[in-house]
């Protein structure tokens, strides 16, 4: 009964850091410029972790890599920058 339970408990915490790795990737890939979210289908999430504290780490790196792998799935950034800092601000009309 003890290994059942532990067995629960192991598939519940990796049910709910797929769900902090899932939120924080998509939160940074908005934040990024992303057009269509459905592009984060071709990212390979098994760099992204979270750590004992609750953070999830390697998910900026991941959408870094993204970006330059796959530019055309962003909105453009200035020339001058050499990283992203989020979307561009459109001119109002």
């Amino acid at each position: 009964m003890r290994k059942a339970a532990e067995e629960r408990q192991a598939k519940d915490k990796a049910d709910a850091d797929a769900r902090l790795i899932q939120t924080a990737v998509r939160a940074l890939a908005t934040e990024a410029g992303i057009l269509d979210l459905d592009a984060l289908a071709l990212a390979d999430l098994s760099t992204v972790t979270v750590n004992a504290a609750g953070k999830v780490t390697g998910a900026r790196e991941l959408i870094e890599a993204l970006r330059i792998a796959k530019p055309y799935l962003f909105e453009a950034v200035k020339a001058a920058s050499t990283s992203w800092a989020g979307p561009v601000p459109r001119p109002s009309r």
